[in-house]
């Protein structure tokens, strides 16, 4: 969610307006309320960007050539952290990782820009799902930054 948020913040920030990569987003997005992982999993394979390392959409790049290598590095990193919570066994510091290059490339501070004590309502557990996450607090979440 913060990886996805970020990316949302820094076409906001720089006034990239693209309907494949909003695609990317929004299905990333539908990560926290999904119930069927592989089907979802599967669509996510099947839209313009998919965060797997393929060619990004030429008008994206045409369009925004300055933030294309960027973008498909953010994309590749929230696909990894979503990977590894669906894939193998969930480690944190690997998540982190991934979280703190999307940081970087995002130029936002998760630490200072989003209010994290409203990301600690929800227990990840030991696997890093934890409970289902209600809609009011992903309302929250995304209100937060």
């Amino acid at each position: 969610m913060l990886g996805v948020l970020s990316l949302e913040k820094l076409c906001n920030k720089n006034q990239i307006v693209n309907s494949d990569l909003k695609e990317f987003i929004n299905k990333m997005l539908e990560l926290l309320t999904v119930e069927n992982i592989p089907e979802w999993d599967n669509e996510c394979n099947q839209i313009k960007i998919t965060g797997l390392g393929d060619e990004l959409p030429e008008k994206l790049v045409v369009e925004y050539p300055e933030y294309g290598k960027n973008i498909d590095e953010i994309t590749q990193n929230i696909r990894e952290i979503s990977a590894s919570q669906i894939y193998a066994e969930w480690n944190p510091k690997i998540s982190y990782s991934h979280l703190n290059r999307i940081q970087e490339l995002c130029q936002v501070g998760i630490d200072t820009e989003f209010d994290l004590e409203l990301f600690k309502k929800h227990d990840a557990g030991a696997t890093g799902w934890g409970i289902e996450v209600s809609n009011e607090l992903i309302e929250e979440w995304k209100k937060s930054w």
